[in-house]
C-alpha cells in the first residue's frame, strides 16, 4: 500500500506524539511498570550497557529491542527516541522540557563505566538536540 503525502505526514505526527509521551510519562513512572517482567531494583543501579547500545546511541541510532539486554539498555533505548523524531518541534520540546538530563538522572549509577558511559550519552545527547533547532 502506498501512503500519500498527507498519510505520510500524519504517520509522522502520529509517532512524534507517541515518543513525546513516552518521555513524559518514563520521567515519574515507576520502573516495575517501565520494565514489565524485567525490573529488578537490586540490580538495576550496578547493570553495565551493552556495546552494541552504547555504539547505537553514539551513532545517533535508534535502539533495536533485539538488541537490548539490560535494564539499562531499554533506558537508553527510550533516551535514544530522540534520534528518531520527524519534527524540530518535537526535539525543541525535549530539550525545552529537560527530559535527557530528567531520564539520565533518575538512576543512581553505581557502577563506575555505565555512569562514566551515560554522562557521554547526555553530552552527545543534549549537543543533538542543540545543533538540530539551533542553539
Amino acid at each position: 500500500m502506498d501512503f500519500g503525502e498527507q498519510e505520510l505526514i500524519h504517520s509522522k505526527i502520529i509517532r512524534d506524539a507517541d515518543k513525546l509521551d513516552n518521555f513524559r510519562v518514563k520521567e515519574t513512572e515507576h520502573f516495575k511498570n517501565i520494565f514489565p517482567g524485567k525490573y529488578n531494583p537490586d540490580t538495576l543501579e550496578y547493570e553495565v550497557i551493552s556495546d552494541k547500545i552504547y555504539e547505537d546511541i553514539l551513532k545517533h541510532k535508534c535502539i533495536s529491542i533485539t538488541d537490548r539486554k539490560t535494564q539499562i539498555d531499554f533506558w537508553i533505548g527510550i533516551i535514544a527516541f530522540i534520534y528518531d523524531l520527524n519534527f524540530d518541534v518535537s526535539l525543541k520540546y525535549i530539550y525545552e522540557k529537560n527530559y535527557v538530563d530528567i531520564l539520565i538522572d533518575r538512576i543512581d549509577y553505581k557502577n563506575l563505566d555505565t555512569k562514566e558511559k551515560m554522562e557521554i550519552i547526555r553530552r552527545d545527547a543534549k549537543e543533538y538536540l542543540r545543533n538540530r533547532i539551533g542553539r
